[in-house]
């Protein structure tokens, strides 16, 4: 397999971003909603494993919300031995986001209402910074890992949760059969990454700028992954019961240079293996200028597109709902025409074509 992104170089940026004393808004903000969807869960998990923990936003959510209670066994994983490091920092409410403040609304809120609310990520950091204790009982270990090669035990945890960390996988079949071996039988993976659409403005920009200023084109996003890819990956590898939905969001910053500056204070920098070297500042600072004008937010500043793909999956175990066996049906298709009668013809108004 020919690698897609430069892994060495991933674990770098992370150790930088760990390093800037920045707490990533987008991460903190898509890890609450990770826990939220684990609180509609009623069965209780002894055993987890944060993969790629980053700066330990799971954790903390979960302490806030009281999910702990019966973890017994709690495993940060990743792959920057900087981040694992912020991890153990008491003081978190002090390493509030640096510079503008970064918003969220939700696209499809737009099309429906016409205007969507807007949450200050800045201020969900500082909320949830207050975290009651942990548990007595609780034992917490931090691995600094591959998360394409862990060196985790067969069927080990209970629950296996990951916020915005797998888009930067070269392996993500071989990670996810991986993934379901770890898990104990009827265990849980649940997480979000982001899909396809994701950055597409600042990919559009600097494309449009290198083609007119280099005469070529260089990649500058990842090759994100879409719902159906992920929905394929979970049944692929042998988990049962998927669930996936795609949340399309966007992100309001002041202009195209924070949002680049934010990427990379996060440790979301470009990390491909066919990435150019050396982008010159000429470049640069005309995509940022093209960006602003192009993709201007009628507010003030610019968007960007974030697509976040949530998912859900299974490890196999025989109380899990079965499929019926072909051929054991009782209920001839046939008859369904005479059982519910003539169906009602609705009139859309569009002749013999239908509105889509």
């Amino acid at each position: 397999m020919i690698p897609i992104f430069n892994r060495s170089v991933k674990r770098v940026q992370r150790d930088r971003a760990a390093l800037s004393n920045v707490l990533s808004c987008v991460h903190n903000h898509f890890a609450a909603e990770c826990v939220q969807r684990l609180s509609f869960f009623k069965r209780q998990f002894g055993s987890v494993l944060d993969l790629g923990c980053h700066q330990g936003h799971v954790l903390r959510h979960m302490r806030r919300e009281g999910l702990l209670e019966h973890v017994h066994d709690y495993v940060m994983c990743d792959s920057s031995a900087e981040m694992l490091r912020f991890t153990e920092r008491e003081d978190i409410s002090q390493c509030m986001p640096q510079g503008p403040e970064v918003y969220m609304s939700s696209a499809d809120a737009v099309e429906m209402d016409g205007a969507a609310p807007e949450i200050s990520l800045t201020q969900q950091v500082a909320l949830s910074a207050e975290v009651p204790p942990l548990p007595a009982d609780f034992k917490l270990q931090r691995v600094r890992c591959d998360e394409e090669q862990l060196p985790f035990s067969d069927e080990q945890f209970d629950l296996i949760i990951t916020n915005l960390n797998l888009h930067w996988l070269n392996d993500l079949e071989g990670t996810f059969e991986a993934l379901r071996r770890k898990l104990k039988p009827d265990g849980v993976l649940l997480g979000c990454v982001a899909g396809e659409g994701t950055l597409a403005e600042l990919n559009a920009c600097f494309s449009e700028v290198e083609q007119e200023l280099d005469g070529g084109v260089s990649p500058h996003t990842s090759p994100f992954v879409g719902g159906s890819d992920i929905a394929a990956l979970l049944l692929n590898t042998g988990f049962k019961l998927p669930t996936v939905d795609v949340l399309r969001c966007s992100l309001r910053v002041p202009s195209a240079m924070d949002l680049m500056r934010g990427l990379q204070q996060c440790g979301e920098s470009n990390a491909l293996q066919s990435r150019r070297m050396h982008t010159p500042r000429a470049t640069i600072m005309a995509a940022a200028e093209l960006y602003d004008q192009a993709f201007a937010h009628p507010s003030g500043g610019v968007v960007a597109s974030l697509d976040v793909v949530n998912f859900v999956g299974w490890s196999p175990h025989e109380s899990q709902p079965q499929p019926k066996k072909r051929g054991s049906g009782q209920v001839s298709l046939k008859s369904l025409a005479t059982d519910l009668g003539e169906m009602p013809v609705l009139d859309h108004g569009c002749g013999s074509t239908p509105p889509f």
